[in-house]
């Protein structure tokens, strides 16, 4: 028996049927933006700044994703693509493994997934604290929007 066939994480995905205590905005654009962060509600307003500055509005354009670290459970990106038309993905402080998504990558660099980009970035009071983040997240900003 080849057991090196089955040589890969399995992740649990829990059952997150009540999406609005997660989620929030219009998605117009079709693009899921996360974060995972203490301070949330400070933090919104740098993302609002982040956000507008690829042209867009927060509200109407994305669907939000709001984490909390205590929180053992959050929608997978599979359950909220099954409710929602999502085409792109920006993540803050996620990992693939938050969502229930079997992928690694690199900080900043946008790349295509299971019909969708996305780009996982570090939390984003780590991005508001750091100029070398902040233009890596604008670069990656950059290739994923324009």
């Amino acid at each position: 028996m080849n057991t090196a066939f089955f040589d890969f994480t399995v992740y649990n995905i829990s059952n997150t049927e009540n999406f609005n205590q997660w989620v929030s905005g219009d998605n117009q654009r079709r693009i899921l933006i996360g974060f995972l962060d203490e301070q949330q509600e400070m933090l919104e307003i740098f993302l609002h700044k982040i956000i507008g500055s690829a042209k867009l509005d927060l509200e109407k354009d994305c669907l939000l994703l709001r984490g909390h670290p205590e929180a053992l459970t959050i929608p997978t990106f599979t359950q909220m693509k099954s409710f929602y038309k999502i085409e792109k993905a920006v993540l803050f402080g996620l990992t693939g493994k938050h969502l229930g998504l079997n992928i690694e990558t690199h900080l900043y660099i946008p790349f295509a997934f299971n019909y969708c980009q996305f780009m996982f970035a570090d939390k984003l009071s780590v991005v508001e604290n750091s100029v070398e983040r902040k233009k890596a997240l604008w670069n990656g900003l950059q290739t994923l929007f324009l």
